[in-house]
């Protein structure tokens, strides 16, 4: 399966994208999610993302936005390490504009996993134009 990764702490980061390898899947992984957003544009195709809420630039919540205006069909789940006591919100927006499901860091590996691979329509793939096509 293709994931498109987005962490802005580089620990994190590795940490999923060697997870994904080790279970056999294909992480695209940026640290920022206006690159992440670049590389969907350009026609790289994903069957997922998994991006964190708290990141400069672009916050996940208006990166899950930006997704669901190309790619309403696109799978999505968050991963969250707080910030200062007001993630509860950030969380609830990221489940409104469609996350399928929020973590807390630190991620557990088998529940990442076990939520990646129940994802509906994961024999289906998006494209970058949002259409959906058989894998």
């Amino acid at each position: 399966m293709q994931v498109l990764l987005v962490d802005d702490d580089a620990d994190h980061l590795a940490f999923m994208t060697a997870l994904l390898r080790r279970a056999g899947h294909h992480p695209h992984s940026f640290t920022d999610a206006q690159t992440a957003l670049d590389r969907l544009a350009e026609g790289t195709e994903v069957d997922a993302v998994v991006t964190d809420v708290f990141m400069p630039l672009m916050d996940g919540v208006e990166f899950t936005r930006a997704i669901r205006r190309h790619a309403p069909a696109l799978p999505i789940i968050a991963v969250t390490g707080g910030f200062g006591g007001i993630s509860h919100p950030y969380e609830r927006a990221m489940a409104a504009f469609g996350a399928r499901q929020v973590f807390r860091k630190p991620v557990d590996a088998a529940e990442l996993l076990r939520a990646i691979e129940r994802l509906p329509g994961m024999d289906e793939q998006v494209l970058a134009d949002g259409t959906v096509k058989a894998s």
